[in-house]
Order: structure tokens, then C-alpha cells, then sequence
């Protein structure tokens, strides 16, 4: 836990302009992943991304993509709660 907060503090300071919002939006809603279009890919589930026109975050589709190496683990997005509202942390390959 201590190694994930770690990492939180590390990804807002390095994120540079913070996109909240002072409610978190719900979970994207639940889908059945689909067969995989060729082998050796990987389900990258719904996730988040903020549209700075609108200011509020929307929901991104879930899609299969190719790690670019073989050991590489996709690590999937999260919510943290900061002082100024809640903030989505994307999700990332892990080498």
C-alpha cells in the first residue's frame, strides 16, 4: 500500500496540470470481453480520459492491443481522491 502511494505522489507530480472533478464518475459499465482478433494480444479494459473542452472526464472504450514486449503486464487505470476532487490515474504497460 505504502509502495502504491508512493507511486500516486509520484504520477501527480510529474503530471504536470491536474485534470479533477469533485464527483468520481461511476465504474464503466460491465462488457464480455471479445475473442481475440490474432493471438499474443492483450484486453485493455474501459477506462477514462478527460476532455478538457467539456471539463469532465468520459469513458473510453475497451480494446485489444499488442504489448511491445513479450514480458510487458498492462496495469489498468484507477481513481485517487485528491484535495481538489477525484483524479484518473491511466493505465499503463508494465516491463
Amino acid at each position: 500500500m505504502k509502495l502504491v502511494a508512493q507511486w500516486t505522489l509520484v504520477t501527480l507530480l510529474l503530471s504536470g496540470c491536474s485534470a479533477v472533478v469533485v464527483d468520481r464518475p461511476a465504474d464503466p459499465q460491465v462488457v464480455i470481453i471479445p475473442e481475440a482478433p490474432e493471438p499474443g494480444l492483450v484486453w485493455i479494459n474501459d477506462s477514462w480520459t478527460y476532455d478538457y473542452g467539456a471539463r469532465e472526464y468520459r469513458p473510453a472504450r475497451g480494446h485489444w492491443e499488442k504489448p511491445r514486449r513479450r514480458s510487458a503486464m498492462w496495469v489498468d487505470g484507477y481513481w485517487i481522491q485528491t484535495r481538489r476532487g477525484w483524479k484518473y490515474i491511466k493505465g499503463h504497460w508494465r516491463y
